[in-house]
């Protein structure tokens, strides 16, 4: 039961720390709400934690007013790959909150039709092929934790 307690003390604290701004928009008034399309990304499939595991061109990530963000493999799929996520943007960048962890997106650009985000995860998958090889690490994961993954989105007319 203390357990319980201390996650629900955490998030709170969480919550009410640097969201002195809107939870939705940057410090120049842009939203994040809507639907946004992955339109590039400098390493592919990236992901999105923790059950979107393989990312590309075409995923679509949909931001809603309540702070609740929902991520689609493609744009035909009905379910979302993220269970339950809530976010929000402050000094920091994106910040997303699942469960009883957090973690965040550099925000690199965000205006009326473009968003750019940046992750230094080293997808799930990725590491799984260098445990099977017997490696740790590789060019390519240091690459990633050096530089990041730079995710670029479109925002959909539909999309709020």
């Amino acid at each position: 039961m203390s357990k319980y307690l201390f996650i629900i003390i955490l998030f709170l604290a969480a919550c009410k720390s640097d969201r002195k701004q809107s939870p939705i928009r940057t410090k120049g008034g842009e939203s994040i709400i809507g639907k946004w399309k992955v339109i590039n990304s400098n390493f592919s499939p990236f992901e999105h934690i923790s059950f979107c595991e393989k990312l590309d061109i075409g995923s679509i990530f949909e931001f809603d007013k309540n702070g609740s963000i929902k991520v689609y493999q493609n744009e035909n799929d009905k379910m979302n790959c993220n269970q339950t996520q809530s976010f929000w943007v402050d000094s920091s960048g994106l910040n997303i909150f699942e469960y009883d962890f957090s973690f965040k997106y550099e925000l690199l650009k965000l205006n009326k039709d473009s968003l750019i985000i940046k992750t230094y995860e080293v997808p799930k998958y990725f590491f799984k092929k260098l445990v099977e090889q017997g490696k740790t690490e590789n060019d390519t994961t240091r690459e990633i934790q050096k530089n990041g993954i730079i995710i670029k989105l479109s925002k959909l007319n539909n999309g709020g």
